[in-house]
């Protein structure tokens, strides 16, 4: 803190009064601008400890001056204080200390001017950086709105994910679950066709042939048969009756027609019977009948009828072992040509039932 001090002139009685009275006004002046320097001076520097200016009109007042300074700051304040006494003699002034003087003084304004100029763009840098911190400020919290409406919608699309993905998985189960089924229907339709199979219908109750063979099972009746065919199907005795049959006549020796079943399966033996027909020359050729395992390609012989049987349906009975049963199998009729290079080969009435077959 600056405290301004006192001074003091004498004004001076004399014909040149008006003439000391402006050259006083200068004096004042420097007074003051020497006392607004030490204030701009102890501000910036912001000593810790007062200044206390004092100025003083001539030189031989100085002495007195400081004795008085140190009285009222011992009286008044208990801080460290520094005094200073400026004296200004109008009578001593030289020219050089009077130019030195203007110097200081067009230094002090220009000082001041720079100082205002600088505090003016000090508050516009201010102002700028405040808008440019508002904006900022503005900025970040569209930041962070859009990023809140991204994590939502993150969520939102995650658990929509989600509800796909179960909605998939049970989609798949409902689809398995048909699949198995269809495949037990599939199943029992065919078991329950093949339970007693008349081969009355062109479908054949699921049997296919075999790709891999050379000869075809044909299904016919006996209007379209030569002299060696049935002249009657089992089932129904007549000509209009039909059946499954291999035309040997036209066929080379050891060339095979394969006929295979639907897949089949159960727990425990089964009974395969059915009626055949073997008739021609005395080689005619040979029927089989195999099980097939599809999984490992596994095929068992197990029943073999060869030569020529006459003009007659036989029934024959044939028992699946339980391994093929609970494996799950196919039943394949084999016609085998023979050399006799004559007859007809032919199958009809096919049943399946559980248990081992009863040959009363």
């Amino acid at each position: 803190m600056v405290k301004h001090g006192w001074y003091s002139y004498k004004r001076r009685q004399s014909s040149q009064g008006m003439k000391y009275l402006q050259k006083d006004i200068q004096i004042d002046l420097y007074v003051l601008f020497f006392t607004q320097l030490f204030s701009v001076i102890s501000y910036v520097i912001r000593k810790p400890h007062d200044v206390t200016i004092y100025a003083v009109k001539h030189k031989d007042q100085l002495l007195h001056t400081h004795k008085f300074m140190n009285k009222q700051t011992k009286k008044h304040t208990n801080k460290k204080t520094h005094t200073v006494a400026v004296a200004f003699d109008d009578e001593n002034t030289e020219p050089e200390e009077q130019k030195n003087l203007n110097v200081a003084l067009n230094n002090y304004y220009e000082t001041s001017h720079k100082l205002s100029e600088l505090s003016a763009k000090h508050d516009v840098c201010r102002s700028d950086l405040q808008s440019q911190t508002d904006l900022a400020h503005h900025v970040t919290s569209l930041y962070y709105e859009e990023k809140e409406k991204y994590e939502n919608k993150t969520y939102e699309l995650q658990e929509s994910r989600d509800e796909l993905r179960v909605l998939g998985s049970q989609f798949n189960h409902q689809v398995t679950l048909i699949d198995v089924i269809r495949g037990k229907l599939d199943l029992c339709i065919t078991n329950q066709m093949l339970g007693h199979c008349e081969f009355e219908d062109e479908r054949i109750c699921g049997f296919s042939q075999d790709y891999l063979d050379n000869v075809d099972w044909i299904w016919s009746n006996s209007r379209n048969n030569t002299k060696y065919a049935p002249h009657v199907d089992h089932t129904c005795e007549s000509r209009n009756g039909h059946f499954l049959v291999v035309n040997i006549t036209t066929k080379e020796n050891g060339q095979k027609a394969r006929l295979i079943s639907p897949h089949l399966f159960g727990y425990e033996e089964q009974c395969v019977e059915f009626f055949y027909w073997i008739h021609g020359s005395r080689d005619v050729g040979y029927l089989n009948v195999i099980a097939k395992i599809p999984d490992t390609n596994e095929e068992d012989n197990l029943w073999r009828a060869s030569g020529n049987q006459g003009n007659v349906w036989i029934q024959a009975k044939v028992n699946v072992q339980k391994e093929f049963v609970r494996a799950g199998y196919k039943l394949i009729f084999e016609a085998t040509i023979g050399r006799g290079l004559t007859g007809e080969i032919a199958i009809d009435d096919f049943k399946i039932t559980n248990g081992v077959c009863s040959y009363k």
